[in-house]
């Protein structure tokens, strides 16, 4: 089982967040939120972020070509670092910017795993193992846990 916790029930998915319609489930329950969604990852269909570049050409993506324009890197560099590479962003922005581009490549990650027919990408952060989840597929297939 994977699970998202929320302080606020979720009722409709949007594309607003900073994940566009992405959320977040870990492998462990947290408790800082009232609403605990939970998933049966073998009901997912997961591409990890690291095998994204054995299945497309993020080079040739119009959607990494503008990160990479935005953020003013190479190509290359940005394919990497959505395929979680040997990439520092710090290297390369301001620490605000690499910060902000470290959540836009989280989220390119789901996009490009989108296009090839997966529901979820396996991601690393701080937290460790994550999957970063379609949460239109997620709404469809979780069960909801309350706390009193």
């Amino acid at each position: 089982m994977i699970y998202h916790v929320s302080p606020v029930e979720i009722v409709e998915i949007t594309e607003s967040g900073l994940f566009g319609h992405g959320l977040f489930f870990a492998s462990y329950e947290c408790k800082a939120g009232k609403f605990a969604y939970s998933l049966e990852l073998s009901e997912l269909k997961v591409i990890s972020a690291k095998s994204l570049c054995y299945h497309i050409d993020e080079t040739e993506d119009p959607e990494v070509i503008a990160f990479a324009k935005k953020f003013g890197l190479d190509i290359d560099t940005a394919a990497d670092a959505i395929c979680e590479g040997n990439v520092c962003l710090y290297d390369f922005l301001s620490p605000d910017d690499a910060c902000y581009a470290g959540f836009e490549i989280q989220r390119l990650a789901l996009v490009l795993a989108e296009k090839l027919g997966f529901d979820a990408v396996e991601l690393e952060d701080e937290n460790g193992g994550v999957w970063l989840v379609n949460g239109h597929v997620a709404q469809r297939k979780w069960k909801l846990d309350i706390a009193e």
